[in-house]
């Protein structure tokens, strides 16, 4: 697989709270339930990948600075589970330092990439890589349902399309056109890795709560043309249910899986830079 001009985003990979461990009120499993568990595992290698450091729980590299959930209180369990001991959450110094050593350079990281991409490539694509984890439920042990569908590419466009509708002001983060093009290699993809034809039918775009987060929404230069970057960047989200890759009641990892997940959406992805993305503006 050859090096193509994508930046893959895994921002909510980790479940390390650094410093902050001991004042964490979660166990080492919901720790990492509270993080996109294994995306580091199926990012594709074949572009320049970021990986965060630290866990969301300290903050949230998917949000924006004016969000009120960049500093969550609790995680996303049913009912959920508080993240801090109490009088133990960072005060609002260590936010503030929170927010330069950790959020600021993150996303300068993001800048620096697509900057030196552009030095070379006139197209660039953003990817933000995601998964849907699922939780157990307090008493019985079962699981919350999780993702209803295995894969949702969106690109902040309209429920289940890869356009927007007629009353939304801003375009899309990426072109329809790479949307609906990715899709289709990536159903191929998955069939020629082994998975079955329910998960590869089962990609969906743009669904309620899966529209694409502030990454996705931002670093593109159909939205935001302020971003200064000299190459025409479009940018999606992938957000897969867990339960293709891991078990998810013990988050044990299926490794064959992760490999043919990665390397499905690698081959899928270049099939549609190569021969599509340079020939759209």
């Amino acid at each position: 697989m050859s090096s193509i001009p994508i930046l893959y985003s895994a921002h909510h990979c980790s479940s390390d709270f650094g410093k902050f461990s001991n004042r964490s009120a979660l166990s080492a499993e919901q720790r990492k339930r509270l993080s996109d568990c294994g995306t580091d595992l199926t990012v594709p290698l074949h572009g320049k990948v970021l990986l965060a450091g630290y866990s969301r729980g300290i903050v949230d590299l998917n949000r924006p600075l004016d969000r009120i959930d960049l500093f969550r209180d609790t995680d996303f369990a049913d009912p959920p589970n508080r993240i801090w001991i109490p009088s133990q959450e960072p005060t609002p110094n260590e936010r503030e330092d929170i927010i330069q050593r950790i959020y600021r350079s993150y996303h300068d990281c993001i800048l620096r990439c697509l900057q030196e991409l552009s030095h070379e490539h006139r197209s660039i694509v953003v990817v933000a890589w995601d998964n849907m984890g699922r939780y157990p439920l307090r008493g019985d042990g079962s699981l919350r349902p999780g993702l209803i569908v295995p894969v949702v590419l969106s690109n902040c466009g309209t429920n289940g399309s890869t356009d927007k509708d007629g009353q939304q002001q801003e375009p899309t983060s990426c072109s329809p056109v790479i949307l609906y093009a990715l899709a289709a290699e990536f159903r191929t993809a998955l069939l020629a890795c082994g998975f079955s034809s329910d998960i590869a039918d089962g990609i969906h775009f743009n669904l309620p709560k899966f529209k694409g987060g502030y990454i996705c929404e931002h670093y593109n230069t159909r939205r935001h043309p302020e971003l200064h970057v000299d190459a025409d960047v479009q940018s999606l989200q992938v957000e897969y249910d867990i339960a293709l890759t891991h078990n998810p009641g013990t988050l044990k990892t299926d490794n064959d899986a992760t490999h043919r997940l990665r390397q499905a959406f690698a081959m899928a992805m270049e099939r549609a830079y190569v021969n599509l993305l340079q020939q759209v503006s």
